[in-house]
């Protein structure tokens, strides 16, 4: 079984206090995509900076699930695709050689799973 890549997606908005300490959680992923859906801040810029791919767009009327949905979109078919928000951490250690293994992984009260093929 050859390496996987792995990309997270995330869709965020207003969380420029949160991208250093988000995007050094995701340092083994090999590609971030972010959907900005309308930031008033720095936050595009920030990410932009730390190498997240970024697109930005308003979605209106809001819903959750159409914004997750468009974010996925940004995302190569060919890679795993974890899923996080920006206010989520992953784990260094987390993405293991060689592929991903099953993990539960406790963040900030909510759990993440991340499934190897």
């Amino acid at each position: 079984m050859g390496k996987y890549k792995v990309c997270v997606y995330a869709i965020c908005k207003n969380e420029e206090q949160f991208v250093d300490r988000w995007m050094d959680s995701m340092s083994e992923a090999d590609q971030v995509v972010v959907l900005d859906t309308g930031s008033e801040d720095r936050t595009v810029e920030r990410l932009r900076a730390r190498g997240a791919e970024v697109a930005v767009e308003e979605i209106s009327p809001w819903r959750f699930d159409t914004a997750r949905n468009r974010s996925l979109e940004l995302v190569p078919e060919d890679l795993k695709k974890p899923e996080l928000t920006a206010d989520w951490e992953m784990r260094l250690g987390s993405i293991a050689k060689g592929g991903l293994k099953k993990e539960k992984l406790e963040i900030d009260k909510q759990v993440l799973v991340i499934w190897s093929w």
